[in-house]
């Protein structure tokens, strides 16, 4: 999705001394960090879960960044039944039992994503991850549209396409579009189309800041 692709793209190119700079400003505010690095730790839970109750496959590959080619090793987990992603995490090379990033998906009785949840640390830092992300989706017949939250509770970003292969974008709203919205302001898609996208979906993620 957008807002992981640019903040994994960022991570691969961020110095260490940003990194750093970055994670102390962070440390200021222990509420955020203990929240953020519990939700990590939830993601983790659940995905054991799944391992302890899943036949598992797996596939990995390798990688890293610019400074740091080697960092991870990422394992892909299927459920080997369905062949659904339950999860994904990039396990530290350095500290095989450590995870850098974390997602895992809950699928609806129809076999489609419900919501899926990602958390990353930044490479040089374990003060608090760097981004917490919460999907929740949404269908409505050919519309699939999805409203994006971090661990903290905020609307960050709202997506809906249309089509059988979900190619037509109709909505790809930022947070300060989303607040426009929500105030009434001018607004880059209009009412009717909003509504068809979003009517009856969750305004917040308060039920979901514990994924596990």
């Amino acid at each position: 999705m957008k807002i992981i692709m640019l903040v994994l793209a960022l991570l691969a190119i961020i110095p260490v001394s940003h990194a750093q700079s970055s994670n102390k400003n962070m440390g200021e505010d222990k509420q955020h960090i203990n929240r953020w690095n519990n939700f990590f730790n939830s993601l983790l839970e659940l995905h054991t879960q799944y391992v302890n109750s899943h036949e598992i496959e797996k596939t990995e590959t390798f990688g890293g960044y610019a400074a740091q080619p080697n960092f991870y090793r990422e394992v892909n987990y299927y459920d080997k039944k369905t062949q659904r992603l339950l999860s994904r995490i990039q396990w530290e090379q350095q500290n095989p039992q450590q995870a850098h990033l974390i997602e895992v998906y809950v699928y609806d009785d129809q076999g489609r994503v419900d919501r899926d949840y990602l958390a990353v640390y930044l490479p040089e830092s374990r003060n608090a991850p760097i981004q917490t992300l919460i999907n929740l989706h949404q269908y409505s017949g050919d519309l699939h549209s999805y409203r994006q939250f971090d661990a903290s509770g905020a609307r960050i970003y709202e997506h809906c396409e249309q089509g059988i292969k979900n190619s037509n974008i109709l909505i790809a709203l930022e947070d300060d579009d989303i607040v426009m919205q929500q105030r009434g302001l001018s607004s880059p898609v209009d009412t009717n189309t909003y509504q068809r996208c979003f009517a009856g979906m969750e305004e917040t993620a308060i039920n979901y800041l514990q994924p596990f």
